[in-house]
């Protein structure tokens, strides 16, 4: 019984991957597939299709379906990135035998905000 539930999964998976996977290949994936048409009142057309690359290529008809210009439009490019600021620059230390916690914190002016927390209070302070 459970030999031939085997049998009828796998011809299954056989036959669905026969017939889906055609279809499949028919819808191109994206790539040369008409993005826009365009249909005018002479007759002539135009369309778009893209490219793997992720640049387009423009078709221009006449009324008898004859290309009369075909170019290629290049991806556009990325917007160019911010420049990262700096962050604010600290650093921590923590010492166990005495559970106290050190943080040193720049201000940006040459001074600097030293923070101890420890088992006997806060301490702040600054320092050049």
């Amino acid at each position: 019984m459970f030999a031939r539930i085997l049998a009828t999964v796998a011809a299954a998976a056989v036959l669905s991957t026969a017939i889906i996977s055609p279809s499949f290949a028919d819808m191109g994936g994206g790539s040369g597939e008409p993005e826009a048409t365009a249909y005018y009142q002479g007759g002539s057309s135009i369309n778009s299709r893209r490219n793997r690359d992720g640049s387009r290529t423009v078709t221009e008809r006449d009324r008898n379906g004859a290309v009369v210009n075909q170019r290629v439009v290049a991806k556009p490019a990325k917007p160019a990135k911010k420049p990262r600021k700096p962050g604010r620059a600290w650093a921590s230390a923590y010492d166990p035998a005495t559970g106290t916690r050190v943080t040193s914190i720049d201000n940006g002016d040459r001074t600097r905000t030293v923070i101890s927390i420890g088992p006997f209070g806060i301490g702040i302070g600054i320092s050049r």
